[in-house]
């Protein structure tokens, strides 16, 4: 199971991404990154690929919840962001990647 962190505002300011149940969905994830966060960290630890915002500080300090929708493959939200809807980026993302 896919897992997204969301801070203020509720917006989306990280992912905990299953590394068995991810393929060629990592490169849209990416992009998906690079659209709605300002810089962020890539890493892959105890099976799960960790995606972070430099505005996620702490992950305590965050809500985990599962990433929405049902399938086997990994896509991304049709609803744009907040930061691509103004051209700017913000601490976080109004919309998140969505499971197909």
């Amino acid at each position: 199971m896919h897992y997204c962190f969301r801070g203020e505002n509720d917006h989306v300011v990280g992912l905990q991404l299953n590394a068995d149940q991810l393929g060629q969905e990592i490169y849209k994830i990416l992009d998906w990154a690079d659209e709605n966060f300002s810089s962020y960290s890539v890493e892959q630890e105890d099976g799960y690929v960790h995606l972070r915002s430099s505005a996620l500080k702490e992950e305590a300090e965050v809500h985990k919840e599962p990433l929405k929708g049902t399938g086997d493959g990994l896509g991304m939200s049709d609803e744009p962001s907040e930061a691509s809807q103004d051209g700017d980026h913000d601490d976080g993302s109004a919309a998140e990647p969505a499971m197909l």
